[in-house]
């Protein structure tokens, strides 16, 4: 299903809060279709994404370089042109995530060396996921695109 035409069918409230608005009109609607399409066609980190907004350039990504993003984060400044749309998104969204192949790591060194420093590194890390000032850039750090799609231990 077309994310825009799900988010049309189930509210956008919960994108309103990723892109700091509090406060919703008619014109919202479309500022977060365009954010959505952008994303399906240009695949960025999805995290990453919000760390951008939130002016959190660690991963510094290629992508958010794009014409067309910076279009629409343009639009988007005019939008939240107050202070305040910061506070919202960064009660909304954790600037670190337990990356899949962090997670692995931490588990492969657990299991096999029974060591569980990396472990309890990556569990005290992620235990403050919407601050950015005490972490350490190696959990942040946006992982390289393959062209093998990844699985995880459950199969998705």
């Amino acid at each position: 299903m077309n994310l825009v035409l799900y988010l049309k069918m189930n509210g956008f409230k919960w994108w309103e809060k990723k892109i700091g608005i509090e406060d919703w009109s008619e014109e919202d609607e479309e500022l977060i279709s365009n954010l959505v399409n952008w994303m399906q066609n240009k695949s960025p980190d999805f995290t990453n994404t919000f760390c951008n907004l939130m002016n959190y350039n660690h991963a510094h990504d290629e992508v958010f370089s794009d014409n067309d993003f910076g279009t629409w984060k343009k639009n988007w400044q005019e939008r939240v042109n107050n202070k305040e749309y910061l506070k919202t998104m960064t009660n909304t969204n954790p600037v670190l995530i337990p990356r899949n192949y962090l997670v692995e790591e931490a588990l492969n060194e657990a299991e096999t060396k029974g060591q569980l420093n990396k472990f309890n590194d990556l569990n005290k890390a992620i235990s403050l996921p919407y601050q950015i000032e005490k972490v350490n850039i190696k959990y942040l750090t946006t992982p390289s695109k393959t062209n093998i799609p990844y699985k995880t231990f459950c199969g998705t």
